[in-house]
């Protein structure tokens, strides 16, 4: 029974990390348009945002606009290394999160800086100790502000946030309330001239969802060790611990609460619709994103959702297994009794 147990706890840390992951990698709102968003447009809607949505805090978006293209970097006018290019303006952080090696992210009013990944790296120096060099895409030069760790070939390229000469395919929301909805976000992208979006991801959906993941295995578990040891005790000290027991979980509920977006909790608990609502809402939002023309974070997205469910059926397992045995062991010496 040991090793189950060992395991089981093991797995519930993955879990937990995953978890965090899911949240660092997909933060905000991410609209998505099937024309790409012109530079114009991008800067018009930032000035939307300082200057009309002062005060409205649910309303209250700063857009970061990326695109992905294929291309190439060198680190002389001679030999190149094919690489994915990742244009931002705005916060380089909701376009790709990685975790940097050296040096760090270009700023949002860099127009020459890049970060590279260390595959990348050394692919075209050898080396990742290249901070401060100088690169070339296109014969435009570029000034290497960091490596980040990645196994592909892949350049972030910083492009200020006043250019209106580049085009995007995805515009990122931060900020917004904690009752920021899908709605309001697509409300952003009509007010501030970007046009609605026809799909918004939600990366709160993403994050319940792997959130879930961590929690069910652990529910289950306790409640099958509650339930075997309820049915152990006698009648009357069996009420008195459900009652304790139901008197703990009133306790604790709103530090629960407290912790939980507030969104996914309900103005009136006997609001039963509210719950049905709220599963299809997330279900769509996943549907939606699985169905969503890709990008390179979406992609990394999916293999972490997942490998978080995978790693959750297991972990379950390993806790059931775990259960049922301390459930044979606890049997075994009535059975013995019996018979005597």
């Amino acid at each position: 029974m040991f090793v189950p147990l060992v395991i089981f706890f093991v797995l519930l840390i993955f879990l937990f990390a995953g978890a965090a992951d899911t949240s660092r990698l997909f933060p905000g709102f991410s609209l998505r348009y099937d024309a790409e968003i012109d530079g114009k447009a991008a800067l018009a809607a930032r000035q939307y945002s300082i200057e009309e949505t002062a005060g409205q805090a649910e309303e209250k978006f700063w857009p970061t606009f990326w695109r992905e293209d294929k291309g190439a970097m060198a680190e002389s006018e001679t030999g190149s290394a094919a690489c994915l290019l990742i244009s931002y303006s705005g916060d380089g952080v909701l376009a790709l999160n990685a975790e940097f090696l050296r040096g760090a992210m270009p700023g949002p009013v860099d127009e020459i800086g890049c970060a590279i990944s260390d595959k990348l790296a050394h692919s075209l120096f050898g080396s990742t100790d290249i901070v401060g060099m100088t690169v070339y895409i296109d014969e435009e030069k570029r000034i290497c502000r960091g490596v980040f760790k990645d196994a592909q070939s892949l350049a972030l390229l910083s492009c200020g946030d006043m250019r209106t000469d580049f085009s995007w395919q995805v515009a990122e929301l931060s900020g917004g309330g904690a009752d920021a909805s899908k709605t309001t976000a697509s409300n952003f992208g009509v007010s501030s001239g970007l046009g609605r979006p026809p799909v918004v991801l939600d990366g709160r959906t993403f994050s319940m969802w792997a959130k879930l993941a961590c929690l069910i295995p652990i529910i289950i578990v306790i409640l099958f060790i509650v339930i075997r040891l309820l049915m152990q005790l006698r009648r009357p000290l069996r009420a008195i611990t459900i009652f304790a027991v139901c008197l703990g979980v009133a306790l604790f509920l709103p530090v629960i609460l407290g912790q939980l977006p507030g969104w996914v909790v309900p103005d009136m608990w006997s609001d039963f619709s509210f719950w049905s609502s709220l599963f299809e809402q997330a279900s769509d939002g996943l549907r939606e994103f699985l169905n969503v023309t890709p990008q390179l974070r979406d992609v990394t997205l999916r293999m972490l959702l997942l490998k978080q469910f995978g790693v959750a059926v297991l972990a379950l397992c390993c806790g059931l297994t775990v259960c049922f045995r301390w459930h044979i062991r606890q049997s075994m010496p009535s059975a013995a009794s019996d018979e005597t």
